[in-house]
């Protein structure tokens, strides 16, 4: 089965699930309207090879086009403008996790009492 076949198909069933989350929910007209696009495109898709072709491509790039939209521009705002108001508010409230600013010690280091491995657990690590 080649790829014209499947992109038709997919578009055209994801329209029929469309329509029946509509029709669930009591939006009769816009199931309606759901319903004669998927099966106008089922039509078209199985009686003429040249349509199968055109929709693939445009298929293709439209959902491309989606992708880099929702993955780039939109989950790149939420993950600045997310973590940037968390540093920010952070900031505010003078919250330091790692107790940078509170030592006044040459060194960071925290020493243990013991610790968590045992001297044979680096033996063979691999």
């Amino acid at each position: 089965m080649n790829q014209e076949y499947i992109s038709t198909g997919v578009a055209a069933g994801m329209l029929a699930v469309f329509a029946a989350i509509s029709a669930t929910r009591g939006h009769l007209e816009r199931a309606e309207a759901f319903l004669v696009v998927s099966a106008a495109l089922l039509v078209a898709g199985v009686a003429s090879s040249k349509f199968r072709g055109v929709f693939h491509r445009v298929w293709t790039k439209t959902v491309h086009g989606v992708g880099f939209v929702n993955g780039t521009i939109i989950l790149g705002a939420v993950f600045w403008i997310g973590f940037g108001f968390y540093r920010c508010w952070g900031r505010m409230l003078s919250r330091d996790p790692l107790g940078r600013r509170t030592r006044s010690e040459n060194s960071y280091w925290v020493l243990r009492q013991r610790t968590r491995q045992q001297p044979w657990q680096f033996e063979r690590l691999y």
